[in-house]
């Protein structure tokens, strides 16, 4: 009798499962890889630390003289193309490749003659680090229809070219010198706050080849229908290598940017069932 009985459930519930009109039974649809792309454009804006020549700094010196530096705004732009991966529609992951530029500009403001002079030296530098970055991150959307996303990942970047400028005056009789560069000067500072020397190290022999660091952000996402939309995306670029290559001076530098990017993501469409 019991064999009887598991018989009749196994044909009861193959006729359930296979005796349903086609439109009425439904599959699970299966994953892509990516399911959206995109391209996105931006500006980042620059906030490197690590020395008092890319801070904010002032501090006293001998001979009652003093020094300051002042971080000035620099912007600078960033592009690129992305891919997603959706594990669930909450949670996703993010992989971008891009172009940027970051760095650093700041004015330092210290004596030309330190002794028995109140003759001021101000000197304005402007640096541009251009980069090759592979950014990742895992996604994560909430609020209304998931509007909103979080990410948190890393970035790693490759060095593309350096740029730099440089712009000086005294306060005595104004004389300017002024001339831009492929390469850095790094700056020493004496005792009394007076200028002792620099280095000079030209074209990418300033810097490291590669940097990277922790990226996090915040966006929101504006649908134009299933397949179409836009993203505006606020990200913070972390910098955790010190790029000073043999850190001349004992100088460090990390780089560390804000991003404003705005993206367009297509949606792709589902991957067709094969029955």
């Amino acid at each position: 009798m019991s064999k009887i009985l598991h018989i009749f459930l196994f044909i009861l519930s193959t006729y359930f499962l296979f005796g349903q009109p086609s439109e009425n039974l439904k599959l699970p649809e299966p994953k892509r890889l990516i399911d959206r792309v995109e391209i996105f454009a931006g500006s980042n804006l620059s906030f490197n630390y690590g020395n008092m020549f890319v801070e904010n700094y002032r501090d006293d010196y001998a001979d009652n003289n003093y020094v300051t530096n002042k971080r000035l705004l620099k912007f600078d732009y960033l592009f690129g193309i992305g891919a997603y991966h959706s594990f669930t529609n909450r949670i996703g992951l993010n992989v971008r490749m891009q172009y940027e530029q970051k760095g650093s500009k700041n004015e330092l403001n210290n004596p030309l003659n330190p002794v028995n002079d109140d003759t001021r030296q101000i000197t304005k530098d402007e640096y541009t680090y251009s980069y090759f970055t592979i950014n990742t991150s895992p996604t994560f959307y909430f609020g209304r229809k998931n509007r909103w996303m979080i990410s948190f990942g890393a970035y790693y970047s490759k060095i593309k070219n350096l740029r730099g400028s440089s712009e000086s005056y005294n306060t005595l009789d104004f004389q300017a010198n002024k001339d831009s560069f492929e390469g850095r000067y790094f700056y020493h500072l004496r005792e009394d706050g007076g200028m002792d020397g620099f280095a000079w190290m030209p074209h990418l022999t300033s810097i490291e080849d590669y940097d990277w660091g922790l990226i996090t952000s915040i966006g929101y996402k504006i649908p134009f229908n299933q397949k179409h939309s836009t993203f505006i995306q606020l990200q913070d670029n972390f910098g955790l290598k010190n790029i000073n290559k043999n850190n001349p001076y004992n100088l460090e530098e990390k780089n560390h940017s804000f991003s404003l990017i705005i993206s367009y993501t297509y949606h792709l469409p589902p991957k067709s069932l094969r029955l």
